[in-house]
């Protein structure tokens, strides 16, 4: 009778080892496939505001060169108007001389 009631223990601490092994197990899983699904939400977010920032200087960027090349313009326009009145005598383009 003391046999059947140790091995009865015993098989009752060994099922309640291996239920609680099995839960430790689900649960360790569980945390790690959340753990995985931050960090893929994580590096979306992280790829996206790159793609973003990206964007963002591309755009400063063109308007930054706009902005140069009209300036460009404007200070070439000026300094070619400046030519032409010193080679007239500071008179507008073709006036003074003669037809």
């Amino acid at each position: 009778m003391q046999q059947r009631a140790r091995v009865a223990w015993a098989g009752l601490v060994l099922a309640v080892l291996i239920v609680g092994g099995l839960w430790l197990v689900d649960r360790t899983q569980t945390a790690a496939q959340q753990r995985r699904q931050v960090e893929q939400q994580q590096s979306a977010v992280a790829f996206e505001t790159s793609a973003a920032a990206t964007l963002d200087a591309t755009g400063a960027t063109m308007i930054a060169r706009q902005l140069a090349d009209g300036a460009t313009q404007q200070a070439t326009s000026i300094a070619g108007g400046r030519a032409v009145a010193s080679n007239t005598g500071g008179q507008p383009h073709g006036a003074g001389r003669p037809r």
